[in-house]
């Protein structure tokens, strides 16, 4: 509105000062180009900014190579999955996913075809996940699958489709370590989604050990206590979203250099 509003004054102006009719076309053109190219521009250049922040988020919340969440996209997404149990009662399924042998992968057919495995080993593992589930790279070749389930047999039911629809791709196999929790829904206090998280992958981690104690490419369960969720997203610290520790400008090189000629005198 301020732009349509400026630009008619503009021309209004330009008009009334004009001696001719050819110079107050010209002077009428020259004055809408001068209000809306920068207009134009700004908006350009919100939108780019708008773009990059947009694309740096997601960066910031998938694995680079599988396309898998990371862990702060976990955290990020999990209302999905936390919410639909807080609303309908079912638990939730934390599906802790270790690929057998993967480092004798790496040692006898290289990281490339390490890499190569896990990125089918995740589309596998979305293909057979259910729908509105949440999956995630944790570590090397861990990865968990965040879901909401009825029963202990339902999250049996998933667990095992997942197992075995790896195992029929041929390559490898994996030890999935299944936690079943109820959810509690609390209405005051901080989010501690991430104690959450840390709290069932620690006893996904011993369900995974017994897998892998009792032959790997096998499904070990347990139920948990019930988690009290508090909704939200943690804060995070500002040097965790933007961190410039390591630039370097001429002050910081000279400042090293001045350190450097010091430490050499003194070593003198």
């Amino acid at each position: 509105m301020f732009t349509l509003v400026a630009t008619l004054f503009a021309v209004g102006l330009s008009l009334y000062w004009s001696a001719s009719v050819a110079a107050r076309f010209v002077a009428a053109g020259a004055s809408v180009l001068t209000i809306l190219v920068p207009v134009f521009m700004v908006a350009v250049l919100r939108s780019s900014l708008k773009f990059a922040v947009e694309k740096v988020t997601h960066l910031s919340e998938v694995d680079p190579l599988t396309g898998a969440l990371n862990r702060r996209g976990l955290i990020k997404r999990h209302f999905r999955v936390f919410g639909q149990c807080g609303l309908t009662g079912q638990a939730v399924g934390f599906l802790l996913i270790d690929i057998d042998h993967f480092k004798l992968v790496n040692d006898s057919c290289g990281h490339a075809a390490g890499d190569k495995v896990l990125v089918s080993s995740v589309l596998t593992i979305a293909a057979a996940a259910p729908r509105h589930s949440l999956i995630s790279r944790i570590g090397g070749e861990e990865f968990v699958v965040l879901c909401a389930v009825d029963s202990v047999a339902d999250m049996s039911a998933k667990a095992s489709r997942i197992r075995a629809a790896v195992a029929a791709e041929g390559e490898v196999t994996v030890s999935v370590g299944a936690v079943l929790a109820p959810v509690e829904m609390m209405d005051e206090g901080t989010p501690n989604i991430s104690e959450i998280v840390d709290t069932l992958t620690r006893h996904a981690d011993r369900s995974i050990y017994q897998a892998k104690w009792h032959g790997r490419d096998r499904v070990v369960m347990q139920t948990a206590p019930a988690v009290q969720w508090r909704p939200g997203v943690p804060d995070e610290p500002p040097s965790a979203l933007l961190d410039f520790s390591g630039r370097v400008g001429l002050a910081t090189l000279l400042s090293r250099g001045r350190g450097s000629r010091a430490a050499s005198s003194g070593a003198r």
